[in-house]
């Protein structure tokens, strides 16, 4: 597993490489990334006040900017692009249409127009809510309710829009809890009339997910794990120690999120939630029930002194 992580890193730096040797000076979002040129229609552009000048994709990314920076004195201009005309006008001048049905670049949806009138009729067009500079500001600060990922069914990508993600996490327990004091588990074992109990446990794995939206009330999610597992865990009172390995590919779970209803500003929403599991892992229930009979991989061993420990090596695929 560690060469296939080794390997993908590898080729996911030699792409990207070759992908920015490819495209030279492309412009590109300062947030998100995402080429300028496929976002004529919502481009936004803010000068330092060193002079550098940078750009977003659209007015959602832009708004992250001045608020990372400490709000728009931090900018000697902020412009943004007028959706009729593709004019670019002072942000603080624009008009904007949050949440309508359209998403042009990034959520939440923020489009900018020049004309206050302009911004109405495309609002009874296409829904969503009409707000200020200001007000735009407020709804991508962190304690704002536009958010999507404080709450994972917030919200759904709009149709056709996709992503992947890969994460790792780790995982190390080597003491007992007995109320709220933690001791050794060597101590734990010594308690009279205690049989086996936990040594010492190690867990790694590597998640990768994915989604799609179906629809823009609609979409997919996928997530798989690659997990591996140490434990170690007394017997026979403390005389022995038996040691498991397992590592393999977790069941895949598909989830879908059905959006019935949600606000503007993302304060109330009601969506629906359906998950299940695909049985692509292999769960052992002989390992579980009677592991020292019935698994030939286990085997005792000689240690140091009088102590026997049994040594369990199991590789299986979940």
């Amino acid at each position: 597993m560690k060469k296939l992580l080794l390997v993908l890193i590898v080729f996911l730096t030699i792409s990207g490489a070759k992908s920015l040797a490819a495209e030279g000076s492309r412009p590109s979002c300062h947030v998100c990334g995402m080429y300028i040129d496929q976002y004529r229609k919502t481009a936004g552009e803010l000068t330092c006040q060193d002079g550098k000048t940078v750009q977003s994709c659209g007015v959602a990314c832009l708004l992250r900017m001045v608020g990372d920076a400490g709000g728009p004195d931090a900018f000697r201009s902020i412009l943004v692009q007028d959706w009729p005309s593709r004019a670019r006008t002072p942000a603080e001048k624009a008009t904007y249409v949050l949440s309508s049905r359209i998403v042009p670049d990034m959520m939440p949806s923020i489009i900018a127009f020049r004309d206050s009138k302009e911004a109405e009729a495309f609002k009874a067009e296409n829904g969503g809510e009409p707000i200020s500079f200001s007000q735009a500001l407020l709804t991508i600060s962190p304690a704002a309710m536009t958010m999507p990922v404080r709450i994972k069914t917030a919200t759904v990508p709009s149709q056709g829009a996709s992503g992947v993600g890969i994460g790792y996490m780790a995982m190390q327990m080597d003491t007992v809890k007995m109320g709220s004091d933690s001791v050794e588990p060597e101590d734990f074992i010594q308690r009279p009339g205690q049989k086996m109990g936990p040594k010492k446990m190690k867990v790694q794995g590597t998640m990768m997910m994915a989604n799609y939206g179906l629809t823009d009330r609609l979409a997919m999610d996928l997530s798989a794990s690659y997990l591996e597992k140490e434990m170690q865990t007394y017997t026979m009172g403390g005389r022995n120690v038996a040691r498991f390995e397992n590592c393999g590919l977790s069941d895949i779970a598909l989830a879908f999120r059905y959006n019935l209803f949600k606000t503007n500003f993302y304060n109330h929403f009601t969506t629906l939630l359906a998950e299940i599991s695909v049985p692509t892992g292999d769960f052992d229930q002989e390992f579980i029930s009677d592991v020292f009979v019935k698994n030939p991989n286990c085997h005792p061993e000689r240690s140091e002194g009088s102590l026997r420990k049994t040594k369990c090596i199991i590789i299986a695929d979940g």
